[in-house]
């Protein structure tokens, strides 16, 4: 076993210490995220389930940052479940920046947390990450004025007729 395993487990030791200790804030979650270390990706999935908003948020965060989630269906199936049920529109939004990274049209989840969504900034972050997942982030961006100015409505079927659109232009 070569020296940065070990190094990583015991950061993740160290992580899991200090995640029960009430601790978020410590570097070494980070560079457990930016080592891509999958081990890690079970502390942060347990961090979805904390009852403190800023662990589940921080725990979406460094998620979202490892390199590829989509197969892990498991654990987009909970975040799916945060998107849609979490009670904090800040988790909400993050949830759907991880499934606009990580996840592939079209995301059930996204479409549910559309339709059920009341919070108006958290249901433009839901729809620009539907968008993401439906063509690119240089079309979603193009049109976050649009979103954010009122000039397109907040639904699946704005959002699928705006990536017809794109991929007709894009043709």
């Amino acid at each position: 076993m070569g020296k940065a395993v070990t190094d990583l487990k015991q950061k993740l030791e160290a992580a899991w210490k200090l995640y029960r200790s009430g601790n978020y804030r410590d570097p070494v979650f980070g560079e457990l995220e930016v080592a891509n270390y999958e081990p890690a990706k079970a502390l942060f999935r347990a961090m979805l389930d904390h009852k403190k908003e800023r662990f589940r948020t921080r725990a979406l965060n460094h998620l979202q940052l490892m390199r590829d989630l989509s197969s892990d269906d498991e654990l987009l199936e909970k975040v799916r479940d945060v998107v849609v049920n979490d009670p904090e529109e800040l988790t909400r939004s993050a949830a759907a920046l991880l499934l606009a990274a990580h996840s592939r049209w079209p995301d059930e989840g996204l479409k549910r947390a559309l339709e059920k969504e009341t919070d108006p900034q958290t249901k433009e972050g839901i729809f620009l990450s539907i968008l993401q997942l439906m063509t690119s982030w240089d079309f979603a961006d193009a049109k976050r004025s649009d979103v954010t100015g009122g000039d397109i409505a907040l639904s699946m079927e704005s959002a699928t007729k705006l990536a017809e659109r794109y991929r007709k232009s894009a043709d």
